[in-house]
């Protein structure tokens, strides 16, 4: 007999809770101790020198000594929780559950090995209680069957379905049992289909199934194995799908719809070439959330987001060639909504009225599944908890060495001193400590940073009350006095008498982790910082590019007013034209730039609101009608009138240009513009009898600068900007445009907007409304501007109209004007002053003189939005550069409508 371990070790193995049993290599007892007489019934100095079988049930007693054989000839530890079912027997003869770890002890007179025995006959009741619990609400008939046939439980539908007992068949082996006693050759298909099962296969075949009454029914048969999370198979799962209704349906065609419709699978059927569905049932629709009508659009390719339709092709082919007649598998369905749920596919070839299809009856398996989940939640359980026993073992050097040795990831185990007692392989490499250097160092003053000692210290403190932390993250010093971070997770460890120990951290390098956070939310400051540098930039550029455009067009104006006198200077008029037309197309381009620029900046946003379309076709009726009949065009508006939901000023922007684009590039006929309501949305459609568009340039025409049959950039043909705007309009406003053209006989550009509500109340735009000039004089202006230039030009051009002006550069020097009893007919203010804006300044003014005194505000923001929010009334709002022509014709029109006008 080998040599005993000494009285010290001896009274260490008695402390350890689970039973230890000592062998040597002839299989015979040399030590066991006092937790052994607990777990299996013996005295420990009754076995000494007794075969180590005498623990095993006898069933297994046979097979044992070449196993320990084996292990002899490579002796290494395993650990608890190896996934081996391992049953002990208790003196009176019965039989329990146990889990074992294995370690060699080398010694002068060989090798012994020292086994750790716990029972865990409590665990495992209660993970087979759960897993019954589910597996007994499965709707299919379902059994579990051992590794050697013996069916272990079976659920109460597959009971009650051939009514038998439990007792008729549970604990016999499954192909003996009453279900398939009638066919001999059923019985050894199935014992066939349980030693495949056995070594990892799934199988599946029809099969006939014993009701009460003595009447067969058929069923889907399948066995498949079920596995750990080791990949070895721990048992077999036997399931009967009841399809007799269905091969009912398919020898009595008459009925075929209505017992599709009922049944509680999803059955499709699908064209064996196209793979076009062309027929589901009710629980098919209902589950995949499609209409029939919507699913003849798709194929099953369609609704498994595992396969591509050359994969779905290639898994169907052996249905095809006819080298199968059913194919089985699992897969996942995904719904209309986007979810997916699990689901198992018996698919086979059939004919439909005459028609090769492919029929596929489809079982939602998410129970199954969850059953399956449920098996894995209670072996990861028991693995936490046999990893939680293991680190109270830290003390056995030799075994938790090779156990934490192997782990990816920080294991350190500090004692009541803050001190290391242990540590892995992968934090030394981390560190750049050996092994001797670490054991008992001083983990706060060797690990910690100066600055966070004290805080570390009181963390200690209370993880070793408290018992466990999980999250933190804290530096620790290398050894060449670089840093890293660590995710940590810390656990107490109890000793015999339940005291804590010591504390065992878990961790791992976050350190790029955070590295890679950090620069993330760096770039993120910085694109913002850009964004909203470029704001800045567009706000300045819009108002004060368009400053000196606004000048040059007021001196122009003056300029032309004054030749009008003289006419005896064509050449002067010809060249005034001129200038004129090339300021405006400046203005025209200048005003496209920025509006992309700000489009593309993210720097207008949309302000949605109800809108009646009738009154936008209106205004945009009226603004073309004169270019159109200039060119002998008809310009129609017609449709539906009803509300939609937009950014009035951009939708207006893009309609806009489909109106004044089709008329450029129409010579003859005419334009009209659609309005039809479609569900919840409105199409509004401009279409034309112009030259069309080729198929290739469709797309193209949105491009910045592109124009067809425009290769020498004529001005009159526009900037090739107009439907580039549109693209980034309809973009922001999250409205489809949608362009058709045919060579030579025209285009239709249309935009599809939502459908609002019906309450909207009519709003009044355009000229101002009341006026406050006294008949007997010439109307009084007060002209509001920062701009020297334009203050000059403004008031030359009024004083050459026939006005009365009073300029002031800032909102102050205008009330002082009034102090002063200046009485102005209208005002006219650029928006952005010294001190307060505009629309500040007219409720000012007003406060002093009339509510409802005109006013005009022109501003260089072409998108309006800060105006438009004020709902001033009585208020026109000009661009620039402004249109001297409509600035003059809108006051003329105020002096002539007299103090009784009514709004226009």
């Amino acid at each position: 007999m080998k040599k005993l371990p000494d009285a010290t070790i001896r009274g260490v193995l008695d402390a350890v809770p689970d039973a230890t049993v000592i062998v040597d290599e002839s299989g015979q007892i040399v030590f066991a101790s006092r937790q052994v007489e607990l777990v299996f019934g013996h005295k420990p100095d009754e076995l000494i020198g007794t075969p180590v079988e005498e623990l095993i049930p006898r069933r297994y007693r046979a097979s044992h000594p070449a196993h320990r054989d084996t292990y002899f000839a490579d002796p290494r530890p395993r650990p608890m929780g190896s996934a081996l079912k391992l049953f002990g027997v208790r003196r009176d003869g019965g039989e329990f559950p146990v889990e074992i770890s294995l370690s060699p002890v080398h010694t002068d007179d060989g090798t012994l090995i020292a086994s750790a025995i716990r029972d865990v006959s409590d665990r495992v009741a209660l993970s087979e209680h759960r897993f019954r619990a589910i597996f007994q609400q499965k709707h299919q008939l379902s059994g579990i069957v051992d590794l050697d046939g013996t069916l272990l439980d079976a659920n109460e539908r597959s009971l009650s379905f051939s009514g038998l007992e439990r007792e008729d068949v549970i604990g016999k082996l499954f192909w003996e049992t009453p279900w398939w006693r009638h066919d001999s050759a059923l019985q050894a298909q199935i014992q066939s289909a349980v030693e495949r099962a056995g070594s990892g296969e799934t199988v599946s075949f029809e099969a006939g199934h014993p009701r009460p009454d003595g009447t067969m029914a058929s069923v889907d048969f399948s066995i498949r194995p079920v596995r750990n999370e080791c990949g070895d198979v721990l048992f077999l799962v036997a399931e009967s799908h009841d399809v007799t209704e269905r091969k009912l349906a398919e020898e009595q065609k008459a009925g075929l719809h209505q017992i599709l419709e009922q049944s509680l699978n999803e059955v499709y059927i699908f064209h064996a070439e196209t793979l076009r569905f062309i027929h589901a049932n009710q629980g098919a629709r209902s589950n995949i959330g499609y209409r029939l009508d919507e699913l003849r659009e798709l194929t099953p390719a369609d609704i498994k987001p595992e396969f591509t339709s050359e994969q779905y092709d290639e898994l169907i082919e052996p249905l095809r060639s006819n080298e199968r007649q059913k194919l089985g598998f699992e897969t996942l369905h995904r719904r209309r909504d986007g979810t997916t749920y699990p689901v198992e596919v018996h698919l086979q070839r059939a004919y439909f009225e005459s028609m090769p299809v492919f029929a596929a009856i489809i079982l939602d398996t998410t129970e199954r599944k969850e059953a399956e989940r449920a098996l894995r939640e209670s072996h990861e359980l028991l693995g936490q908890r046999v990893a939680e026993r293991t680190t109270a073992l830290a003390s056995q050097k030799e075994f938790s060495d090779k156990l934490v040795s192997t782990l990816q990831g920080i294991v350190v185990l500090l004692d009541r001193k803050v001190c290391i007692s242990l540590c892995n392989a992968y934090f030394e490499n981390l560190t750049g400590y050996a092994a001797d250097e670490l054991i008992g160092r001083n983990w706060i003053d060797t690990f910690i940073p100066d600055v966070e000692r004290d805080e570390i210290r009181d963390y200690f403190d209370v993880v070793m009350r408290d018992g466990m932390n999980d999250g933190y993250v804290n530096p620790i010093v290398l050894k060449n006095g670089g840093e890293r971070l660590i995710q940590w997770h810390s656990i107490t460890v109890e000793g015999s008498d339940g005291e804590n120990v010591g504390l065992l951290c878990t961790g791992y390098d976050v350190t790029e982790q955070v590295a890679n956070v950090s620069a993330l939310e760096a770039s993120k400051k910085e694109a913002e910082s850009a964004t909203a540098t470029k704001s800045r930039f567009l706000a300045a550029a819009s108002h004060d590019l368009r400053q000196p455009l606004q000048s040059l067009g007021l001196y122009l104006s003056v300029m032309q007013r004054r030749l009008d006198e003289q006419s005896d200077q064509p050449a002067l008029h010809e060249i005034s034209a001129k200038m004129r037309q090339s300021l405006d197309t400046m203005s025209e381009l200048l005003d496209a730039l920025l509006d992309i620029s700000k489009l593309d900046g993210g720097s207008i946003a949309p302000n949605r609101r109800d809108i009646r379309i009738q009154e936008l076709m209106d205004r945009i009726v009226t603004d073309n009608i004169q270019q159109a009949e200039e060119k002998g065009l008809r310009l129609d508006c017609s449709g539906d009138d009803c509300v939609v939901y937009s950014d009035p000023a951009l939708l207006e922007r893009v309609i806009e240009n489909f109106v004044t684009n089709a008329i450029r590039y129409t010579e003859s006929g005419r334009v009209a513009i659609n309005c039809q309501r479609h569900n919840n949305v409105v199409r509004i459609a401009v279409s034309d009898t112009g030259v069309g568009i080729a198929r290739d340039d469709l797309d193209k025409v949105f491009e910045e600068y592109y124009q067809l049959e425009n290769p020498v950039r004529d001005r009159r043909k526009g900037l090739g900007l107009g439907l580039a705007i549109v693209r980034h309009i309809a973009r922001l406003l999250d409205h489809p445009v949608v362009v058709t053209s045919t060579l030579g006989e025209g285009s239709v550009f249309a935009v599809d907007v939502p459908l609002g509500v019906h309450n909207v109340e009519h709003v009044e735009t355009g000229i101002p409304q009341e006026i406050t000039s006294r008949e007997g004089r010439e109307p009084v202006v007060l002209l509001v501007d920062d701009d020297p230039a334009i203050v000059d030009a403004t008031t030359m051009l009024l004083n050459v109209s026939g006005f009365i002006v009073h300029s002031a550069m800032c909102g102050d020097d205008a009330l002082a004007h009034l102090a002063n009893g200046v009485d102005p007919d209208v005002v006219i203010s650029d928006f952005r002053l010294p001190g307060y804006d505009g629309v500040e300044l007219i409720h000012r003014i007003r406060d002093v003189t009339s509510e409802k005194l005109p006013t005009v505000l022109i501003t260089g923001d072409t998108s309006g939005y800060e105006i438009e929010k004020a709902h001033l009334e009585h208020c026109t709002v000009l661009h620039k550069p402004v249109d001297t022509d409509q600035l003059i014709s809108i006051i003329e029109n105020i002096a002539a409508e007299g103090t009784d006008s009514e709004p226009v």
